[in-house]
C-alpha cells in the first residue's frame, strides 16, 4: 500500500485525514558523510524508517523536512544550511497545515543531531495551538537496547558515517565509496574545514564493522518500534 504524501491524490490524503491515519515526519539534513556516504544520508534514514512503520500501522509519510542548522565546522562540501529559527519555522508550519486537513496524530523521526532543539521547539508551539498528539525522537535513541545488540560499536562512538549509518546505507544500496576506518582523533572530532583536508573529517564507531545484513536489521527492529510507539498515540 502506498504510505508516501507525495503520491496521494487530495481524495486520498483527505480520506487519511478522516481515518485519523498517523503521520510520520522524517527530518533529516544535507551534510556530508565521510567519502563513503551520500550527503542525503541523514536524509534517507529517517525517510525509509517512517515508510517502514507507515506500513505497519497504516500510516502516511510526509515530505521529507531536509534544510536543517548545520554548524559551520561541519560545513564541508555538499553540505546546506539554514538558520535554526528557519528549520524550527519549517517543521512548525508543515505540520499546521497537515493539521488544518485534519491530521492530528504526528510521529516525527529525527535523523540528524542539530535538528532536535528546532524540532522540540516546533512540537511545543503546535500543542498550543492545537489539540494534537506528537511523538518526537532520534531514530538512534528509540530501540538502543535492542541496536546495540546488532552492532560492534558503543553508543558514544557513533556519529557521522558511523556503523549504524554505514550499514543502512548499505542495505538501502546508496553507498558512494570504499568504507573507511574510523579516522577521528578521541578529542577533537571535527577541525575546521581547509581545502585539501577533507580526509581528516572522516567517520565514527568501527563504520569498517558495517554491513548490509546489520542494516537490515536495524532498519526491522528501529521501524517496528517506532510503529509500536505510534500506536498508542491517543
Amino acid at each position: 500500500m502506498e504510505v508516501g504524501y507525495l503520491e496521494l491524490s487530495y481524495k486520498e490524503i483527505e480520506k487519511k485525514a478522516e481515518e485519523n491515519s498517523f503521520v510520520f515526519v522524517p527530518l533529516g539534513a544535507i551534510q556530508a558523510h565521510g567519502t563513503a556516504l551520500p550527503v542525503g544520508t541523514d536524509v534517507f534514514i529517517p525517510e525509509e524508517l517512517c515508510k517502514k512503520a507507515a506500513q505497519k500501522v497504516k500510516g502516511v509519510v510526509s515530505p521529507s523536512l531536509f534544510l536543517s542548522y548545520i554548524e559551520k565546522k561541519y560545513c564541508l562540501p555538499g553540505t546546506l544550511s539554514v538558520p535554526a529559527e528557519i528549520a524550527e519555522k519549517n517543521i512548525f508550519f508543515m505540520l499546521d497545515s497537515l493539521c488544518e486537513q485534519g491530521f492530528k496524530r504526528f510521529v516525527l523521526v529525527n535523523g540528524h543531531d542539530e535538528n532536535e532543539f528546532s524540532m522540540n521547539n516546533a512540537c511545543e508551539k503546535l500543542i498550543e495551538k492545537r489539540d494534537v498528539s506528537l511523538l518526537a525522537f532520534n531514530w538512534w535513541d528509540v530501540a538502543w537496547n535492542d541496536v546495540s545488540n546488532i552492532l560492534d560499536s558503543k553508543y558514544s562512538e557513533l556519529g557521522v558515517a558511523g556503523e549504524d549509518e554505514t550499514s543502512m546505507i548499505q542495505f538501502m544500496n546508496k553507498m558512494r565509496g570504499k568504507i573507511p576506518k574510523n579516522n577521528l582523533p578521541d578529542k577533537e572530532p571535527y577541525k575546521l574545514y581547509k581545502r585539501g583536508e577533507v580526509e581528516k573529517l572522516e567517520v565514527f564507531g568501527r563504520p569498517e564493522s558495517a554491513t548490509k545484513e546489520k542494516g537490515e536489521k536495524l532498519m526491522e527492529v528501529i521501524s517496528s518500534t517506532i510503529a509500536e510507539k505510534a500506536e498508542k498515540l491517543l
